[in-house]
């Protein structure tokens, strides 16, 4: 049988040096120690054994790019970029799916996004946004939810966007063509990532 011993302090014989306790120590269910008590240096503490840790920001970053030439597209498609681990492209917490070319949040936070895309070929029109969970997402008063737009103009071009938001945990983010056009895959690419 266990014995049991009840005392308020420990303290050597003449109340100075340390105390040796030569087993481990079994906190009690529901039972926790002051942090104020931990003093001195700490042992080192395997990083698997930590829960309750937020990821920090740059977590979740990726850059995408795309194999393809020209493509078109009709408004609200999502931009097929679905090369993350080639020439530059990467991503550092596997949140991006080259087959659906979404991001996955892991983690509730604030998010960084952005969008490089060529387009033109003859196109006089072209324009470009985001979806977040399959709806595009509107900033602006304007009815495409344009993040960028080119008219009167046929000629080949670059188009960028830029976003920061909040998203939830499992909420999706993807590039999209805000009316009926066309991008260069191999010339375009996006990105983003976690702030915090």
């Amino acid at each position: 049988m266990a014995s049991k011993i009840k005392v308020d302090e420990l303290e050597t014989v003449d109340g100075t040096g340390s105390i040796t306790l030569n087993n481990d120590i079994a906190m009690a269910s529901g039972k926790t120690l002051p942090a104020a008590s931990l003093t001195g240096a700490l042992p080192a503490i395997s990083g698997a054994s930590l829960t309750g840790i937020v990821n920090e920001a740059g977590t979740d970053a990726f850059c995408a790019g795309s194999d393809s030439g020209w493509v078109a597209c009709a408004d609200a498609d999502i931009l097929q970029f679905n090369d993350d681990s080639g020439d530059s492209a990467y991503d550092t917490d596997g949140t991006y799916d080259g087959g659906t070319y979404k991001f996955t949040a892991s983690a509730a936070g604030v998010y960084m996004f952005w969008y490089s895309v060529l387009t033109g070929q003859s196109d006089t029109s072209n324009g470009f946004g985001f979806k977040v969970n399959g709806t595009k997402l509107r900033m602006t008063e304007s009815g495409n939810a344009h993040f960028s737009l080119h008219e009167n103009d046929s000629g080949d071009h670059i188009q960028t966007g830029f976003v920061v938001m909040p998203l939830a945990a499992s909420d999706t983010m993807a590039v999209c063509a805000s009316s009926e056009g066309d991008y260069y895959g191999q010339k375009s690419s996006w990105g983003g990532c976690r702030l915090k």
